[in-house]
């Protein structure tokens, strides 16, 4: 079973409120950010066609210093990337197969330009991933579209998205 755990600072979901993505804080005094996060984190997932992916590879051996520096240049490089092609881009914790790994939540709040799914799907390509997790707006289920290995180019329901 596949799985997916989210987490979001509270400078990302500020920053989400500040462009207008999210609704602001509208939540009982004493609650603290919790409640709102979450509620911010929900809206935005029902409201806009959004991506799960990442750039990470499994670091097998602690003492693996490579893998790690690759890791963090490609994922540096994929956010990048995102952002220059104007999707909004929180970073993320998954987990894939057992493994940790720092994902980005992408989304596409201005629709009509690029294709979210056309370019997280080259994306995971180029970054050699064996799949991505891919929600459009108007869909109630996610699916993780896989981009390597036996099922590659086929896509496997992955639930309703829960943070």
């Amino acid at each position: 079973m596949k799985s997916v755990s989210l987490y979001f600072s509270p400078e990302d979901i500020a920053r989400l409120e500040s462009l207008k993505i999210i609704a602001q804080r509208n939540e009982p005094k004493g609650s603290g950010d919790s409640f709102g996060g979450l509620n911010r984190a929900l809206s935005w997932i029902n409201n806009c066609d959004c991506a799960f992916i990442s750039g990470w590879h499994p670091v097998k051996d602690e003492n693996d210093v490579e893998t790690r520096k690759e890791n963090r240049r490609n994922n540096d490089e994929l956010q990048r990337t995102l952002r220059a092609k104007g999707y909004g881009v929180i970073k993320a914790v998954g987990n894939y197969e057992g493994d940790m790994e720092r994902s980005f939540c992408v989304f596409d709040y201005n629709p009509g330009g690029h294709s979210l799914f056309d370019d997280v799907k080259a994306l995971s390509e180029h970054y050699e991933q064996d799949s991505f997790l891919f929600k459009f707006a108007s869909a109630e289920r996610a699916f993780f579209c896989y981009t390597a290995g036996d099922k590659k180019g086929k896509r496997e329901d992955a639930g309703k998205l829960s943070i």
